[in-house]
């Protein structure tokens, strides 16, 4: 191309840009209108979309609740169960909210939704920041994947946020005061209906002086038969404080009466049991006080064949639940697959690879991971069942024992009936006694432990309000910036199409 055609195409985009001058004000108007329009479409989402709530964040007092329970261990719990209809009909008869909303708006309007503890979120980041930092040790990354893992597992669903989301257009506006008002009363409705129905009473039986024989069984039944059953009394009572032990404060509350606890309780019951009633089973069969001998081996053979049935029972319950845990180890070994971000040898990545935010994926690890729940209960059953068969074997001997000292000629005498009789109603009264003092401190238990508004929940934040706004300022600005350089290029592209066709025209009509 020569030097004069160059500057034959200098002088046209010139006059090019000289002659756009005529167009200036249509490409200005056009970017006015632009700016105008976003302006007007970040007003009405601004305006239209932003989303008011009112929450109070709470937290539920039982672990109970990580497994899906009521405290009494039994009743399924779910966190609907808090905004269920009923509750909500109550809440809103007694604030008298019809003046503001109506009833099915309001139900809509309220719900549960799981939440982080703020402190457990900052460690969390922190911890994640230090398997980001490329200046960290190995050992230190190690530890924080270790306490982040803790974190994880022990979050569960207790922390829960109580929202109210305002609706748009309320028949009248509602007063901070009655939102804080009718949230609290919200959960302590649901509090008090659970207590009504008994889900928060512990699971355990409470016996009654009933469940003693009568003095007088001594007279009436063979003597073997009248302390057998009075052993197995002692025993199902020395199981009863086996499980209220193991309620809140169980090993520490002491009787007001003999200043006993319950494992004191629970000793003094087996020393007399170990070392006075089962020894006098054997006594009384190796004299011969029987009055129908064969009848009494006919017993004691067929206690020790229930014995063993219960015994086989319990063994084959065990070993199912372990052979379930066996083979839902090996399917989850089989089906294991490396993770993405996996390093060699199909571990973990030290740095995880998250898809979401990073408190939403540990809020879904904790709420969705069910697997090794599953594995722990199958455990605590074989366990339990295990713990069982020890019972029922010791009956089984104890039988047998017997019954190879079983003598048929009678050696007793007036002293020795006597002896027996003080000793049977001796055990007899000591059962009873214990009975009261295990009623009176399970009593104490429900009165230090069971509270509907204390045991249930604990309020951690008074209400707050929250604005959630349909379009973030900052990503909008943003788009329409691109959005004005786009309406700005555009009709500066058609000024120059028109300014062409412009002059083509002129110069048909000059030729």
């Amino acid at each position: 191309m020569t030097p004069e055609n160059n500057r034959n195409d200098e002088i046209d985009i010139l006059q090019v840009f000289s002659a756009l001058g005529k167009y200036i004000k249509p490409i200005i108007a056009s970017v006015g209108a632009a700016i105008l329009l976003c302006l007007a479409a970040f007003s009405y989402i601004y305006l239209t979309k932003t989303v008011t709530s009112s929450y109070t964040d709470f937290r539920l007092e039982s672990e109970k609740f990580n497994q899906n329970l009521y405290p009494d261990g039994v009743t399924k719990f779910d966190t609907t169960d808090i905004t269920s209809a009923d509750i909500l009909r109550e809440v809103y008869t007694l604030n008298s909210l019809d003046e503001y909303i109506t009833f099915e708006t309001f139900r809509s309007a309220v719900y549960v939704e799981p939440r982080m503890p703020i402190e457990k979120k900052r460690r969390l980041i922190e911890l994640q920041q230090v398997l980001v930092d490329r200046k960290a040790t190995f050992e230190q990354k190690e530890e924080a994947q270790k306490t982040m893992q803790f974190l994880v597992d022990n979050s569960g669903i207790l922390d829960l946020r109580l929202l109210y989301m305002n609706p748009k257009n309320p028949m009248k506006a509602m007063p901070d005061e009655l939102k804080d008002k009718f949230l609290h009363d919200i959960l302590d409705r649901w509090a008090q209906k659970a207590k009504e129905n008994g889900y928060l009473e512990y699971p355990v039986n409470i016996f009654s002086d009933d469940i003693v024989i009568e003095k007088d069984l001594i007279d009436k039944e063979e003597y073997v038969i009248a302390v057998d059953m009075l052993r197995s009394t002692y025993n199902v009572v020395l199981e009863n404080i086996k499980e209220i032990i193991d309620l809140p404060s169980g090993k520490k509350i002491s009787s007001p009466e003999s200043g006993l606890t319950l494992p004191e309780i629970r000793i003094k019951l087996e020393n007399a049991l170990n070392f006075r009633l089962n020894p006098l089973l054997k006594y009384i069969t190796s004299l011969g006080l029987n009055k129908n001998p064969e009848f009494i081996r006919l017993y004691l053979e067929e206690q020790a064949f229930q014995a063993k049935i219960e015994y086989e029972a319990v063994m084959d319950r065990a070993e199912s639940y372990e052979k379930a845990v066996e083979r839902y180890e090996n399917e989850q070994r089989g089906g294991v697959q490396p993770q993405a971000g996996a390093g060699e040898n199909g571990f973990p990545a030290m740095i995880p690879q998250l898809d979401q935010s990073f408190i939403d994926n540990i809020i879904n690890l904790a709420t969705t991971d069910k697997k090794l729940q599953y594995k722990k209960e199958l455990l605590d059953k074989a366990v339990e069942e295990r713990l069982d068969s020890i019972s029922y074997e010791k009956s089984i001997k104890i039988y047998e024992n017997i019954l190879e000292g079983l003598e048929e000629d009678n050696r007793g005498g007036e002293d020795i009936d006597l002896m027996i009789r003080e000793r049977f109603d001796e055990m007899r009264v000591l059962l009873m006694e214990s009975i009261s003092e295990i009623r009176v401190l399970y009593n104490e238990i429900v009165n230090k432990n069971v509270n509907a508004s204390k045991e249930l929940y604990f309020i951690e934040t008074d209400m707050r309000n929250d604005t959630a706004h349909g379009v973030n300022p900052k990503k909008f600005v943003v788009f329409s910036g691109v959005f004005v350089i786009l309406v700005a290029a555009a009709a500066f592209l058609i000024a120059i199409v028109m300014h062409y066709l412009s002059k083509r025209n002129n110069g048909s009509k000059g030729s």
